[in-house]
């Protein structure tokens, strides 16, 4: 018998995963010293010796569920997330560039059935006296067995060899490691539980790997990175943080299918971590040489990061290779494609340069006969990269609404908010399924998006906002919404406010005057405007964007032309809206009246109706600066935002006058700036 000694901490270490030590003795018992003990490294099972592509009815779908997500949960996000990325691995599998640095999960071997009895003897085992190779076979049976009985890994009987195989880790090769991992993919795992066998197993397992990955090849690596993966545990692993900094800053020793691997990896861990210039740079040759599923989730892989395609002939590559295979190409490697196309967010910034939209317009062009058998998913990527890019085709929001008119009830909150979305975004009806709206309320009311709604509140909001802009507002949403509990639930106490919840409580005092429903208090609306209002440019201050210089140079020929800077107010008299207004009162001899003292008096942050003085027949204007996203970037139609804000403006009683940027850049002196004041304003 081998003498033992344990210690306190070790003592501790058995408890944490349930093992009872109610005596000395238990202290001597086989399986206790066997999870203990280390065995010396005999020669390796080797099974799964030729891995074949598993077909989807004979494995468990791993990956239902995105990384943390209760798999119990309808989350509709997490199952899009999942099906892109199971859609997005399959590409790799299928081709034989990633054959080597994919691993495909094990078969359930309906044809060996393990028994119950052998099991339980398994189980019972001493490894101490047992090797290595041995100890990662009879996992893999065990493994099987679970498979095949649908058991969870975190049940009592197993957390012995389970700490068996973590105390032996470190005396794997690392073929015994694979093997280990492979098995792990049988079993049905959970979100992981926190001091369970199971999640101790996995960490030391990461841990092992972190410790070897120096001295892995790029395509070892990438193999063992692709276990993770089918674990569901790229987000929690530390091997996998480190695996994608190495390769992502050598990237120029990585091939071609290793590149589109790793931004495989990248996309589902959204790590920011690497060089993407970098990265770019080194895709430009290969762009060529890679198919359009292969394109798409070097785009999934950019998206999900957050990071736009700043190569302006690499974007544009991708794009025309979409277009050519529009009447092919699968709907989520055209939703990726198109995702990497908007606005990003986080960098204010455009994926795609103004003088590259044709290319985009003929994509958008090319997909509307292509409508009818597109999911509603990617449908709404489609409606969305016209709204974002501000480019407007009728026939593509035509044809889009008809399809979500007749699969409403089917369609995800989050796809009925892009598409009210894209229609307020050019303020458009329509002509096809002019009731669209009516029926985006009655689904909004219905009682079975209620699980939906209270998982995502925001998305609520966000919709109410956009039908606001199209003069539709269903006040008992607009009071669900608004009301401060719902409020507080959904961006917290000390979080600002966003937009949409500012821009809503605004219209409702703008358009909605027999609203009785919860309102946002005074002071936050106020403290609310100061962040979300754009404050009046100074030309002595920081350097002008062309907005700022077109703002203050219509107010300086305003001035002039009305011969006193008295007679000219600037103010955000619809707080809503980010860009502040000039505002100018004429009496009925259209002589004008000074009005800064008035408007000034009224709280900052509320809506500025136009006040009652004391001259004769005023009239009050509001020009409105319409910068360079004024108008659809392929058309003349002026967007959503300036025909609302127009729309309230006369509500509130101002007369609109909307100055385009195009026709002012055109003016070549003050001359003519005047001239044109006098025929569009003050005529």
């Amino acid at each position: 018998m081998h003498k033992f000694i344990l210690s306190y901490r070790g003592i501790k270490f058995l408890r944490q995963f349930g093992v009872r030590l109610d005596s000395a003795q238990d202290l001597k018992s086989p399986q206790i010293l066997a999870a203990c003990t280390t065995s010396c490294n005999l020669p390796q099972v080797q099974f799964y010796s030729a891995w074949k592509k598993a077909n989807d009815a004979s494995i468990r779908i791993f990956y239902e569920y995105e990384e943390g997500c209760d798999s119990d949960a309808d989350n509709s996000q997490a199952k899009w997330d999942s099906v892109e990325n199971r859609y997005a691995h399959r590409i790799l599998e299928q081709r034989k560039a990633y054959k080597a640095t994919i691993v495909y999960p094990p078969k359930g071997f309906e044809n060996q059935i393990i028994s119950t009895d052998e099991v339980d003897k398994l189980t019972r085992t001493n490894w101490r006296l047992e090797s290595i190779a041995k100890l990662v076979e009879s996992f893999r049976k065990i493994s099987q067995y679970a498979f095949q009985n649908n058991e969870n890994i975190y049940a009592e009987k197993y957390q012995l060899i389970m700490l068996t195989l973590a105390t032996n880790c470190k005396i794997f090769s690392d073929e015994q490691l694979s093997h280990v991992l492979r098995s792990l993919m049988l079993w049905f795992i959970e979100c992981s539980e926190q001091d369970s066998n199971f999640s101790h197993l996995y960490r030391v397992l990461d841990q092992e790997c972190m410790a070897r990955a120096e001295n892995w090849s790029h395509s070892q690596l990438l193999l063992i990175s692709d276990h993770w993966y089918r674990l569901r545990l790229i987000r929690k692993s530390r091997f996998m943080k480190h695996a994608i900094i190495n390769l992502g800053n050598n990237v120029s020793d990585l091939s071609q299918s290793h590149l589109v691997q790793l931004l495989f990896y990248i996309g589902i861990a959204r790590s920011g971590l690497v060089n993407f210039k970098e990265i770019q740079v080194r895709l430009n040759p290969l762009v060529y040489n890679l198919d359009v599923d292969e394109l798409a989730i070097i785009a999934l892989g950019f998206f999900k990061s957050q990071n736009p395609i700043r190569d302006r002939m690499l974007l544009t590559t991708m794009i025309k290779k979409t277009t050519q295979k529009i009447d092919v190409i699968e709907d989520i490697s055209l939703a990726a494609m198109l995702k990497i196309t908007r606005l990003f967010r986080v960098f204010f910034s455009f994926s795609i340069h103004h003088n590259d939209l044709r290319h985009l317009c003929k994509l958008l062009e090319c997909t509307i006969p292509q409508i009818p058998r597109l999911s509603m998913t990617c449908l709404s990527h489609v409606v969305l990269a016209a709204a974002t890019k501000s480019l407007f085709y009728a026939e593509l929001l035509n044809a889009a609404t008809v399809r979500f008119y007749r699969e409403m009830s089917k369609v995800r909150m989050k796809d009925i908010n892009s598409l009210v979305f894209a229609l307020s975004s050019f303020h458009y009806v329509p002509e096809k399924q002019p009731n669209i709206l009516n029926a985006i309320i009655d689904e909004l009311n219905a009682s079975k998006r209620e699980p939906e709604m209270k998982r995502y509140p925001d998305c609520l909001a966000k919709c109410l906002h956009s039908l606001s802009l199209l003069n539709k507002h269903p006040k008992n949403l607009i009071a669900r919404v608004l009301d401060p509990k719902n409020i507080e639930k959904v961006y917290g106490s000390n979080v600002n406010i966003r937009r949409e919840i500012f821009a809503l409580d605004l219209d409702v005092e703008t358009e909605m005057p027999d609203y009785s429903g919860p309102r946002l208090d005074m002071h936050s609306r106020e403290s609310i405007a100061m962040m979300m209002t754009d404050p009046l440019p100074n030309f002595k201050g920081l350097q002008l964007n062309f907005s700022d210089y077109l703002m203050l140079d219509v107010i300086r020929v305003c001035e002039e032309y009305l011969g006193s800077k008295k007679m000219v107010h600037v103010d955000h008299v619809l707080p809503q809206y980010y860009h502040p207004d000039i505002i100018v009162c004429l009496d009925d001899k259209k002589r004008p009246v000074p009005i800064s003292s008035v408007l000034s008096k009224i709280p900052f942050g509320s809506v500025k109706r136009a006040p009652k003085i004391d001259a004769d027949g005023t009239k009050w204007l509001a020009v409105v600066i319409g910068t360079r996203n004024a108008l659809a970037k392929n058309t003349n139609r002026v967007l959503g935002h300036f025909c609302a804000k127009q729309r309230q403006l006369e509500y509130i009683g101002y007369d609109p006058f909307l100055i385009f940027w195009q026709d002012w850049s055109q003016l070549k002196n003050d001359e003519q700036k005047f001239k044109y004041l006098q025929c569009k304003v003050f005529c």
